[in-house]
């Protein structure tokens, strides 16, 4: 999430992204009991995974992963994060 936010915006990105997955605890137990009553419980089962298979489809297509541009060796960011050996 960090990546796709602009800088500035990741608060607010990891805030909405929080909410969504509340929303998703809250909204999937009551559409799965919804078609299981007004169907089957198998059936409930092979809807939310027919679901679930046209969303992973779609992530796929469309989500990339953001660039990241490597640090050159010498560059302030590259000394922070490189590991000392031990001793």
């Amino acid at each position: 999430i960090d990546g796709w936010a602009p800088p500035g915006q990741q608060a607010s990105a990891f805030g909405l992204a929080g909410s969504a997955l509340a929303l998703a605890f809250a909204v999937a137990p009551l559409s799965g009991g919804l078609v299981a009553s007004a169907v089957s419980l198998d059936t409930s089962f092979i809807v939310i995974g027919a679901f679930m298979l046209v969303v992973g489809v779609a992530v796929l297509i469309f989500v990339r992963e953001p660039e990241v541009s490597p640090e050159p060796a010498g560059s302030a960011a590259a000394a922070e994060t490189a590991v000392e050996p031990r001793e």
